[in-house]
């Protein structure tokens, strides 16, 4: 697994980012997949919601599939680029304080729910692939902090 991430808000942690995005792809058996992950302004991303996909809101995360370019050519052993993921900090610290929990736990909602979506997952066009999507998120977002349940 590879991942690359911008501007790492102050409160992020690259090492544990890079956790939650390994323990994902681990249990999808994709772990060779690799990962950009992008923190925007509330203004970069509502733009982005915009034009892609014509919601005029913010949102906290919005996922861009790779379509399986290779990104890194020159990496042995890496099969594809899965795609990128846009976070707004912003919205995932105000989404924290909403639901009552940690931001640690909010942000790891966010990139587990992104990469669910590069990786097929879909909670938009059927009730039953959102319920199954919404219960794998909550098994990694629980297994990527460590929480029993």
């Amino acid at each position: 697994m590879i991942f690359t991430i911008n501007k790492t808000p102050k409160g992020v942690s690259k090492v544990f980012v890079g956790k939650v995005v390994q323990t994902i792809l681990v249990g999808e058996r994709r772990p060779k997949e690799i990962i950009e992950i992008v923190f925007l302004t509330k203004l970069e991303i509502k733009k982005l919601n915009q034009h892609y996909r014509k919601n005029n809101h913010l949102t906290d995360v919005l996922s861009f599939a790779g379509e399986g370019k290779t990104r890194f050519p020159l990496i042995s052993g890496q099969t594809k680029f899965l795609g990128q993921i846009a976070i707004c900090w912003p919205k995932v610290m105000a989404n924290a304080k909403n639901y009552s929990v940690l931001p640690q736990e909010e942000l790891t909602r966010v990139i587990v729910h992104g990469i669910l979506h590069l990786l097929g997952y879909d909670h938009e066009t059927d009730g039953k692939k959102a319920g199954r999507m919404a219960k794998k998120q909550e098994q990694y977002v629980f297994k990527a902090l460590n929480i029993s349940r």
